[in-house]
């Protein structure tokens, strides 16, 4: 008779492996309390932190308390606040807050949000998302609309915006696109820089990228320079800022403000479960374009579709 062989180290096995798997679903559907702050400004300007925190409510697994604050209030009060309201994690909303790390201390977890940050606050290791885009949603557009482009130049300030470089350098490689790098120190090397770019990116393979929140590129002298430039050697100039397009920029991503909010929500989850401790850029699928841009630029219908953008200039009349 053929022995049986023993299945309780097999079931055990089995069961502990189930219990993992419980556990992390338990962790995941915890209902965390999380506090939102933000600056109380006066309408409309308070349309943009409502709508993000409208985005956050849609967060099912989270207890969101929050409190629009007034300019009177000091970092003390919002600390007796916090230590009142007893949050897991803290969304700080706004350029106000950022300085707020050392002064709002407690058992819970930092997440900024709504705001532009600089490689200096990558490096002190603040979590949240910046509100300029995800550069593979832009790349990823371009290479749509326009496919026959294989390099795209950037010229940037280091200290502004090297992080986000350094992010958008991985995802080039990734969509087999070469990223020329230019960094700059001020507006003088930048307007030189991007008028040799120009010059010698007639070629339909080259793009130029614009970023938003740069101090290397002065939107009232500078851009209207380098925007009449690309018209006349007709290169793609794509922007991360959605005021450019209106000027003349082919497309950009718009900012969708719910989408922040319940993106802020999960950041938080997150660091909270120990991962994404670090900063990153917005994603957005919302889209704008230049029509007269395209036009100018030969684009066909198959790669420029106005369908695909939820806003289109010049406005229709």
């Amino acid at each position: 008779m053929q022995k049986r062989k023993p299945v309780h180290k097999t079931l055990l096995i089995i069961l502990i492996a189930f219990s993992a798997l419980a556990g992390d679903v338990l962790s995941a559907k915890a209902n965390y309390h999380i506090a939102v702050i933000y600056p109380d400004v006066r309408k409309p300007f308070n349309t943009f932190f409502e709508n993000i925190t409208e985005g956050m409510k849609l967060r099912q697994e989270s207890n969101i308390t929050i409190w629009p604050v007034p300019k009177t209030e000091s970092p003390e009060a919002m600390s007796t606040w916090l230590q009142n309201t007893k949050p897991d994690a803290v969304i700080l909303l706004g350029t106000e807050f950022k300085q707020f790390n050392k002064q709002l201390k407690g058992p819970f977890k930092l997440i900024y949000g709504a705001s532009f940050f600089s490689r200096n606050h990558f490096e002190q290791g603040k979590a949240g998302i910046s509100i300029t885009p995800e550069p593979s949603i832009l790349f990823k557009r371009l290479k749509k609309m326009a496919p026959q482009v294989t390099e795209i130049n950037v010229v940037y300030h280091e200290l502004t915006n090297g992080w986000l470089i350094d992010s958008a350098q991985v995802v080039a490689k990734e969509l087999n696109l070469k990223l020329n790098k230019h960094p700059v120190e001020n507006i003088k090397q930048a307007a030189l820089t991007y008028k040799q770019i120009i010059e010698n990116s007639s070629s339909p393979t080259k793009a130029l990228w614009l970023l938003q929140h740069d101090p290397t590129l002065d939107e009232k002298s500078l851009l209207p320079r380098i925007l009449a430039d690309a018209w006349e050697h007709e290169t793609i100039v794509f922007s991360s800022n959605p005021r450019h397009v209106k000027r003349g920029a082919l497309f950009s991503s718009l900012p969708d403000n719910k989408q922040l909010g319940q993106d802020l929500v999960q950041k938080a989850i997150d660091v909270l479960h120990g991962k994404n401790n670090n900063l990153e850029p917005m994603r957005s699928s919302l889209m704008v374009a230049n029509k007269r841009t395209a036009k100018h630029l030969s684009l066909s219908t198959d790669n420029f579709n106005e369908n695909d953008f939820s806003v289109i200039y010049p406005r229709e009349k």
